[in-house]
């Protein structure tokens, strides 16, 4: 039970993201109704690698649905999730 409620603190703290300062600016900047933003959380376990890496299917910058971004961090991607 314990961890359960350690995960679900976690699970909670990632989901209040959408409400701080940064999502707050990073929407009014591309223009974006902060009511249209969702939110996701992945719970998933972790394994010892030299990389870690995020795929979009659809361009985050640009909205551009025929590019694919990729971002690839050396490590466990601590560096890649904490930005």
């Amino acid at each position: 039970p314990k961890r359960w409620e350690q995960a679900w603190m976690a699970i909670k703290k990632v989901w209040a993201l959408k409400w701080n300062e940064r999502a707050y600016f990073s929407t009014r900047k591309v223009k974006l109704d902060h009511d249209y933003l969702s939110m996701t959380v992945l719970v998933q376990e972790i394994v010892n690698a030299d990389y870690a890496f995020v795929i979009y299917t659809t361009n985050p910058s640009s909205g551009d649905s025929s590019e694919i971004y990729a971002e690839v961090v050396k490590g466990l991607g601590e560096t890649l999730v904490g930005q």
